[in-house]
């Protein structure tokens, strides 16, 4: 399993060689050598560099969701209602903006879907759509990313609306997350309970250590009905998820944090790991694993996250935050080749997943 990935690193150190800027540090391009060589009379050594592309790529991944249909009453439940402007005062001003139709969905802004309402977001990069109906609590687009929160309420997708290969729509809940690539999906959460009815395609789902699965109406999925990397296979029916105890909301909190913390140091130890010196070409099932313990950290962490940010405001919640962003900064951030452990983080912040995908955000809300 070594000779892909010799190959993965071989062809662009070749490359590298052909341009002969390896060991450079900033970026070679055949206009940057010609102006090198022979500068303008107007040109300054401290111009400002043009934009490369990872920069405008970076640009179009924070354009924001647009509602592109809406029935019934849905509102930003912490932004503002301007009462002069839509004609509300009272109670009705203070209950969250009304949101209306080809609308920016406000960012890490929280909906509230009254009943029998539903919205339908769509993702500006890929056209996907994804559909939230209420009565609920939702987030879509959650950091930009095709993530949606789902705390209450339920979420259907639109098969075959801007589906992309190696895109995939992860769906969190407080008890598990779903993600998938193309499939007809719809997934309701309750107080006790989230249901996941598969009608076509594929999807992975992987539950918190405080939840129990239960596929259609089979018995219970313990560890050895789980795939080897954590997530179970959904190919049709149901998957039903319950909170395997009922302890308070802020253990709920505490619970899933230390489950997200454990997994994230994990998954940063293991991309120390592959950069260390001494571990020369990695093999292929260690970088396997990382991606795999990526994966799973985000997951956790999106759950932690979300339970978080149910609590009401209080010196515990800003307690659980903190530890929070910990976790999340663990296992985004890049390790330095040649260092190890904590001291070799780069700045990942809310890097790509490996394989596809971002990171879970930290509460900031």
């Amino acid at each position: 399993m070594r000779e892909p990935v010799l190959g993965a690193i071989a062809l662009p150190c070749a490359v590298c060689t052909l341009l002969g800027a390896c060991g450079r540090t900033e970026r070679a391009s055949p206009v940057a050598d010609a102006a090198t060589s022979t500068p303008p009379a107007s040109a300054s050594s401290s111009s400002t560099p043009r934009p490369h592309w990872g920069e405008v790529a970076a640009a179009m991944a924070h354009q924001p969701c647009r509602i592109v249909g809406l029935e019934g009453d849905v509102r930003a439940e912490d932004a503002a209602q301007p009462a002069p402007a839509h004609g509300k005062s009272g109670s009705d001003a203070a209950a969250g903006l009304a949101l209306v139709t080809q609308q920016e969905i406000p960012v890490e802004s929280w909906l509230l879907l009254g009943p029998a309402s539903h919205l339908v977001a769509k993702d500006p990069r890929t056209t996907r759509e994804t559909t939230f109906l209420g009565a609920g609590r939702v987030r879509p687009c959650v950091g930009r990313r095709e993530e949606s929160w789902v705390a209450s309420g339920a979420f259907e997708s639109i098969l075959g609306a801007g589906e992309t290969p190696g895109a995939e729509e992860w769906v969190v809940t407080p008890l598990a997350v779903v993600r998938y690539t193309s499939a007809k999906v719809r997934i309701e959460v309750g107080s006790k309970a989230t249901r996941t009815a598969l009608v076509s395609g594929t999807a992975f789902a992987w539950r918190t250590d405080d939840a129990s699965a239960r596929l259609g109406d089979g018995g219970l999925i313990d560890d050895a009905g789980t795939e080897s990397d954590g997530w179970q296979r959904v190919t049709a029916g149901t998957l039903t998820f319950e909170a395997s105890a009922a302890p308070s909301a802020t253990a709920r909190a505490r619970a899933a944090v230390e489950q997200c913390t454990t997994l994230a140091d994990r998954s940063r130890d293991l991309g120390a790991m592959l950069m260390a010196p001494s571990v020369g070409l990695p093999e292929a099932s260690a970088i396997t694993e990382q991606v795999n313990g990526r994966r799973l950290a985000r997951a956790a962490c999106a759950v932690a996250s979300l339970r978080v940010a149910t609590l009401p405001p209080a010196a515990s919640r800003d307690a659980l935050e903190a530890s929070l962003g910990d976790a999340v900064t663990a296992w985004t951030a890049v390790p330095l080749p040649g260092k190890g452990g904590k001291e070799g983080e780069g700045g990942g912040g809310k890097g790509a997943e490996s394989g596809g995908g971002t990171g879970a955000s930290p509460v900031t809300h």
